[in-house]
Formats: C-alpha cells, structure tokens, sequence
C-alpha cells in the first residue's frame, strides 16, 4: 500500500470516530453542528478520493467498512493484546477497535493469527565491549495450512449459549394439479444442528533471563501459543473424534472405509470410485468438485499408471485434469493404518480416503467460535524463581454439517493385497 492510499485510510477513520462521538450528542451547539456537517462532507470527499486512488493503483474497490477494518488491522499487532495482559488492562486505540469490529472485544482475534504477521522492530546499537545481542526477530513455527476453507467449512463467531444452525430438511412438495382438484398437503421440516462450547487451550513457561536475551521472545511465544491453537481447531473439525474432549470433525462423519483383504487398486477400479463424485445437485460440473487426500494416498496415485495408447498418465494428473475445482493433499487428511493379516497368504491392507467436496452451492458446514482468544499472563505464581506463565485459550464447537450430501470419499488402498 503506497503513502497516498495508507494517509487516506487513515483520515477516513479519524473522520468517522468524529462523525461518530458528534452524532452521539444529545444537545448539540451550533458550532457542533458546523463541526458535524464539515465533517460529514470532507468524509464523502476523502471517500471519493480513495476510490479513485484504489483503482488508479489497480486494487478492488471495497465499501468502506471493510477498508476501515483493514486500515485498523493494518494498526494492530499481537503485542498490544501481550501488553495489555502484562498491565492487567484492556487493550485501546486501533487494537480495541479492531477487536470490536471482529465480534471479540477485549480478546485477540482469531484473524489476526492466519497469515502470521511479524513485528518489525529496531536493532539497537550495540558497543564493542558489550555482550552479543540477537537483533533478528524470532523465526517461527511452521504449520500445516488450515484445511477448513477447502472443506467448505465455515467458522462463524457464536454469541453466549449452545450455537444451532437450522436448515430444511423436508421441503415443500409441488405439483401439477388437474383442473377443479385439490392439491396435496405437503409438511415441510425445519431441523438444526446444535454445536456446544469445548475448550482448547495451550500454556508456556518463560523466565526474565531468557525474555532479557531475546527482545522478542514474549511477543513471538504468544503468537505462536495463538497459532497452535488454531492449528489445533483446525485438526480438530477436520478428523476429531467426538469423544469429549475432541471436537467432532467432518472426515470422522465422512470416514473412509477400511479396504478389504487380497484386493489391488487399480486405474480402473479408481475410476469407478470416483465416477459418482458429479452428483448433478451439489456438483453439476466438474470443476464445482475439489479433492482432498493424505500424502500417502497422493504418492501411490503418482506411481498408479494410464496404459491407454501412446498415454502414460498418472492416477494424480488425471484426478486433476477431471476434476479441475482444487486438488489438497494435507497431513491432517486421516490415513488408514497398514496391517498384515497372515492368515490366508498375503492378505495386507491399508490407505487412506480421497474426499470429494460438492460446492455448487454455499455454507456446507459450521464450526462455531465463541468471542477470540483470551490471554493469560501470570508473573506471580512463579515469582520466586523469575518464571513468568502465559496461558492461552479459545471456546469452540465441531462441525455442524448442514448439508452431508455436498461430500463424498472414496477410499484408495496403498498397500496391496493379492489379486483373488
């Protein structure tokens, strides 16, 4: 973002707060008025400008509560929300706005972990005579991209109470009717799917000698507590179990099934398990599927060939070019574990699934959070010996699926038994 665009941005929202703290007067003076009506036309002006300077820079146009919400997100860092912990109060200016704004006041937003955003900070100067300062930021973390979004799994923020997402599970029947005939009664059905609260949380341990060492230390710790914990609700709606304290994950509702004994996957019988993907109502074209499997499932479907002519494709290239809407291959994709009977010669199973996302139409699942993550910060338990403890945590739901029909698995033995 250039200065131009960043200095509009930033007038727009100080135009706004005064606009919003004048019209907040019960009783306003004249000269208030004034002040209310100046400030209301510079507004519209500053917003024509910024429109035109968003596609002179060739950005998308956006309204102006969501450049607002950027700019002020562009403002706030993790270590306003760290900084408030430490000092045992609210976090203000740009930090609370925005944590407002994403449904989650006073809380860290969840939004502000996914892409990760790294503080840049000062080199201090250092003297000849002095101890080896570490003035580069702390590296973090690496971890899996989230699999929600491919799983077509939305992630709403849920208001105090058990979260329920109603849909129609019987509609209303229509039909041609003879002249002078009644037409039949039709009850339609109104079901939901209720999602409680379970709590994911995460703590660490950190004294003053090591934060003294490392400027950075705190501030990159807690991001990556807030990092594992999304990427710990993302494990959990893709393939939880359900049983307390797990969330329930959709692959575990849509589980692959375990292949059979003395059986090999071949190109054709692949093809025949995936030939129903295009179900001609949640997908009606190829490219409205999108495809998600393991690392293991993807290596064998490379070594799995088309003989057919003069073509050598493999099974992983004709998934792709068939099914053009997305192809994931994920670590948090369920394998099933290889096994070796031996009871009958050779009679080894194992795989994984090869999931199917239907996406003709939105909204396919929900897996509410309640408000953001809260923040921790305890530095007198552990007062004694310079230990300070950070604990983390979220309140979140499994996976409500509205729409089970839009997903499909196909399950790919990668260990293979004896042809009978």
């Amino acid at each position: 973002m250039d200065a131009k665009l960043r200095k509009l941005m930033i007038r727009q929202s100080e135009l706004r707060e005064k606009i919003n703290g004048l019209q907040a007067v019960e009783t306003r003076s004249t000269e208030q008025d004034t002040d209310l009506t100046t400030a209301r036309n510079e507004y519209a002006e500053v917003e024509r400008e910024l429109r035109a300077a968003l596609a002179d820079d060739g950005q998308p146009v956006e309204d102006a509560e969501v450049r607002e919400r950027r700019e002020l997100r562009s403002r706030t860092s993790v270590t306003d929300f760290v900084q408030a912990a430490i000092n045992r109060t609210g976090v203000t200016g740009a930090a609370a706005e925005y944590a407002e704004a994403e449904g989650c006041a006073g809380m860290l937003p969840t939004s502000m972990l996914f892409p990760p955003r790294r503080e840049t900070r000062a080199a201090a100067t250092v003297a000849a005579a002095a101890v080896a300062e570490n003035v580069a930021p702390t590296a973090g973390e690496v971890f899996v991209s989230p699999l929600a979004d491919a799983l077509g799994i939305m992630t709403p923020t849920a208001a105090a109470g058990t979260a329920s997402y109603p849909y129609i599970s019987a509609g209303i029947a229509s039909e041609a009717v003879a002249a002078g005939s009644d037409v039949s009664d039709s009850s339609p059905a109104i079901s939901a799917k209720a999602v409680e609260p379970r709590r994911l949380s995460a703590t660490f341990d950190t004294r003053r000698e090591e934060m003294a060492k490392l400027a950075d230390l705190e501030s990159a710790l807690t991001e990556n507590i807030g990092q594992s914990l999304r990427d710990e609700f993302d494990d959990q709606i893709v393939s939880g179990n359900n049983t307390d304290p797990n969330l329930n994950g959709v692959l575990t509702q849509k589980a692959a099934t375990a292949p059979a004994d003395n059986t090999v996957t071949t190109f054709q019988t692949l093809v025949d398990s995936v030939k129903d993907f295009v179900d001609g109502t949640h997908a009606e074209d190829f490219n409205q599927v999108s495809l998600v499997t393991s690392p293991r499932v993807a290596s064998f479907l490379v070594g799995l060939l088309l003989n057919a002519g003069n073509r050598q494709d493999n099974a992983l290239d004709w998934l792709r070019s068939t099914y053009p809407g997305g192809f994931r291959i994920s670590r948090k994709a369920p394998t099933i574990a290889q096994t070796d009977h031996s009871t009958a010669g050779d009679r080894r199973a194992g795989g994984g699934g090869l999931w199917a996302v239907r996406r003709r139409v939105p909204v396919l699942a929900y897996a509410p959070i309640w408000n953001g993550i809260e923040l921790i910060r305890d530095e007198v338990t552990g007062a004694k010996s310079g230990t300070i403890t950070v604990t983390a945590y979220m309140l979140a739901g499994g996976v409500a699926m509205v729409r089970p029909a839009a997903y499909d698995v196909a399950t790919v033995k990668t260990v293979q038994g004896v042809a009978p």
